[in-house]
């Protein structure tokens, strides 16, 4: 029996999505390209290595990412090197992406493991 050449296709694209949309080996979670917002906020989005938003991250954008809540710099960069979870109360080393991977149209800039010791609760909202 001789598959449609749609459903190959299909099958093809499929699988190539699910390779392009899992980010971050190794990591817990992987941070987006900053989006400047109409509101005058400067928007995050954290994913898990799957491509699923985990958390949407919002501040001024008169405020430095390093002054934020959830992350923390490198001393005298702009380098995010620390994501603190407020969800869960985890907090993350991170390191720049060096892959270029995508989540969508959104380029990941940091992926981020969990400090030693520490294991996340995989539902944070159970906490």
């Amino acid at each position: 029996m001789q598959l449609p050449t749609s459903f190959l296709a299909a099958a093809v694209m499929l699988g190539f999505t699910s390779m392009t949309d899992a980010v971050c080996s190794g990591n817990v979670y992987a941070i987006g390209t900053p989006q400047v917002l109409s509101t005058g906020n400067t928007q995050w989005n954290i994913y898990d290595t799957s491509c699923n938003v985990y958390q949407s991250y919002q501040q001024s954008s008169a405020v430095s990412v390093c002054d934020s809540a959830a992350f923390y710099c490198t001393f005298g960069t702009t380098l995010i090197d620390q994501y603190d979870d407020p969800k869960s109360g985890w907090a993350y080393n991170c390191s720049a992406d060096a892959t270029s991977e995508t989540c969508g149209t959104d380029t990941i800039i940091d992926c981020c493991f969990p400090f030693w010791g520490q294991i996340p609760n995989a539902n944070p909202e159970e906490s």
